[in-house]
C-alpha cells in the first residue's frame, strides 16, 4: 500500500514579486526498491505554474530531479463552455535509494505580479501501482496465446493443403 510523505516546507530564495519562490522541506525518509509519486496541487486558474524540484539525498548529495508544469485554462466560447488541463499534476521517479531526503522545489506562475498568491501543495507517495504498467504487461502476456494459435492454424492448414477433404478451402 502506499505510504504518504508528508513535510512542511520553509520559504528561501527569491521572493513571489520576483515570479518565483523557492521551499525546502524538512526531511523525510525514503525506502528503497519502491517507485515514488509527486503529486502538485494548486488553485490555478486560466495561468499556470510550472513546479521545478529536485529529491536530495542527505546522506550521499545523490539528486532527483523532476518537473511539475500545472496548468488550468476554462472558458466559454460559442456558447459552448471548455477546460483545458488540470489544477493537479503527477510525475512518477523510479525507485531511489533508501535514506533521508529533503526536497527543494522552485515555483514560477503566469499571473505572479497580481495581489493573490497561488497555493501549493506537494505530496510524495511510495510503492503506488500504475495502471499503465498492468495494462502493458497484460497486453504482451495475451500476445503469447495468439502467437500460439498462429502458428497452430498455419500449421494445420498446410497439412490439409493437399488433402481431398481440406476443410480450409471452399468446394463449388
Amino acid at each position: 500500500s502506499p505510504s504518504p510523505g508528508s513535510f512542511t516546507g520553509t520559504s528561501g530564495g527569491p521572493t513571489p514579486a520576483e515570479g518565483s519562490q523557492i521551499i525546502f522541506s524538512d526531511a523525510f525518509e525514503i525506502a528503497a526498491r519502491q517507485n515514488i509519486r509527486v503529486t502538485a496541487e494548486t488553485n490555478v486558474d486560466n495561468s499556470y505554474m510550472f513546479v521545478g524540484g529536485d529529491l536530495i539525498n542527505e546522506e550521499t548529495g545523490l539528486v532527483q530531479q523532476f518537473d511539475l508544469p500545472v496548468e488550468y485554462y476554462s472558458g466559454v466560447e460559442g456558447g459552448e463552455s471548455w477546460t483545458e488541463g488540470a489544477p493537479n499534476k503527477d510525475v512518477y521517479i523510479s525507485a531511489l535509494p533508501a535514506g533521508r531526503y529533503t526536497m527543494r522545489l522552485e515555483a514560477a506562475w503566469e499571473d505572479w505580479k497580481g495581489t493573490a498568491e497561488p497555493r501549493l501543495t506537494v505530496r510524495v507517495e511510495q510503492g503506488v501501482a500504475r495502471g499503465l504498467n498492468m495494462i502493458l504487461a497484460l497486453v504482451f502476456v495475451s500476445l503469447i496465446p495468439i502467437l500460439v494459435a498462429f502458428r497452430q492454424f498455419s500449421f494445420e492448414r498446410k497439412r490439409w493443403a493437399d488433402s481431398a477433404f481440406n476443410p480450409y478451402e471452399s468446394s463449388e
